[in-house]
């Protein structure tokens, strides 16, 4: 899963679509941009975590359990990827919208505020049932996270919820990802209190990439 820098592929190639074309036909899990990169900063709500810090669920993935966030390895990530864990995940990239854009893990949904994660993940968490849906989201991630507030609010249903995985992170998971999965856990904590199921919880498989995106690009 060799991936060229970004930076080489435009100082070593001027034909940057036919580039493209060929890394998009290669076997990895990195998309490139084919457009200019916007570098202009962006104003968004940081996404902050709240009070709460419990102790963590049992968990399906290999990880370092961690505060700020249970650490899976890009192995375990690649792994992911590969189908060798029997379940549908969800990777969330917290890093600016220009960095998302100049590279990403395939797939991967960029996620730069905390309402439109609380949106996504619990006013309109019952949406991540829907495999059409979920299809859409990491196809065209952008345009359904805009197109959120067309679907009406309703709480997941519990009997009938088959979670998905949640990975976060950010270059290189040391903030903004942390965080992202901070934010999560506590607003899930604060909707499932349960005095007699501790760990009652939507979403108790949640992860961050250790190191971040960047050394799933050097090891990729």
């Amino acid at each position: 899963y060799f991936v060229t820098p970004l930076f080489q592929i435009i100082k070593t190639n001027t034909n940057l679509p036919n580039m493209l074309d060929r890394i998009e036909s290669a076997d990895n899990y990195v998309s490139y941009a084919s457009q200019p990169l916007n570098t202009t900063n962006q104003s968004r709500t940081p996404l902050s975590p709240g009070p709460l810090d419990l102790q963590e669920p049992e968990l399906s993935l290999p990880c370092e359990k961690d505060p700020s966030g249970n650490r899976i390895s890009v192995n375990t990530m690649t792994e992911l990827l590969d189908g060798k864990y029997d379940t549908h995940f969800l990777v969330f990239d917290c890093r600016y919208k220009y960095e998302y854009t100049g590279g990403h893990i395939k797939g991967a949904i960029n996620i730069t505020t905390k309402e439109t994660l609380m949106k996504l993940l619990f006013t309109k968490g019952y949406l991540l049932n829907d495999q059409g849906f979920v299809t859409a989201l990491k196809q065209n991630p952008e345009e359904v996270l805009a197109s959120l507030d067309k679907f009406k609010d309703e709480k997941i249903d519990e009997d009938n919820w088959n979670p998905p995985i949640l990975i976060f992170h950010c270059e290189f998971s040391q903030k903004r990802g942390p965080r992202a999965w901070k934010a999560a856990r506590n607003q899930d904590r604060e909707l499932n209190v349960d005095p007699i199921q501790f760990n009652k919880l939507y979403y108790k498989d949640m992860y961050v990439l250790e190191k971040g995106y960047s050394q799933f690009v050097k090891q990729e």
